[in-house]
């Protein structure tokens, strides 16, 4: 049971973490997306 707790709370802390990076990531991603389409 405690591990599940741990599970959790390390999910509810990574989670917005992992998410911004993901996010700037795409967002870099699309912005390099036009220049390598020519």
């Amino acid at each position: 049971m405690v591990k599940w707790v741990a599970v959790l709370l390390t999910i509810v802390l990574l989670g917005p973490v992992l998410a911004g990076q993901v996010g700037e990531l795409g967002s870099q991603v699309l912005d390099n997306f036009p220049l390598w389409t020519r």
